[in-house]
């Protein structure tokens, strides 16, 4: 499984500002800009409902701490877990990437709390949460 928790490439060349104009001057705007394409959250929808997962990188530092130490458990001990284990872990990662942590219970009983529902949202924020080549 990739890691959503990687660093980001820091480098400053003519790939990793694609999109941008390159001139002298560099503003907050194009900085935002630029953050928010590389590290854009993950959105899911059903019907008019959206559910927002924002990249690890963009969490507070103790919440990212938390996600970071269940991906671990969730990579150390994939084989010793039960299914019920397993979904416990990906609801509290979800749950701590959700914009707005209230809508949890929603997301999870449009999911019918199906670990194999639960396990392909997981992944599909995961691939999304990945950095772009520098």
């Amino acid at each position: 499984m990739a890691d959503p928790t990687s660093l980001p490439s820091f480098s400053l060349g003519p790939q990793s500002m694609k999109g941008f104009a390159m001139t002298n001057a560099f503003t907050l705007d194009d900085l935002n800009a630029a953050i928010e394409q590389k590290y854009a959250p993950f959105t899911f929808q059903h019907g008019r409902e959206k559910f927002v997962l924002q990249q690890v990188l963009r969490l507070p530092k103790n919440t990212r701490e938390i996600v970071k130490a269940q991906l671990q458990m969730l990579d150390d001990k994939k084989d010793e877990l039960s299914e019920d284990e397993v979904l416990v872990i990906l609801k509290t990662i979800i749950e701590n990437v959700l914009d707005n942590a209230s809508k949890a219970d929603r997301l999870f009983t449009i999911l019918d709390n199906d670990l194999v529902k639960v396990t392909v949202l997981f992944e599909a924020w995961v691939k999304s949460s990945q950095p772009g080549e520098a």
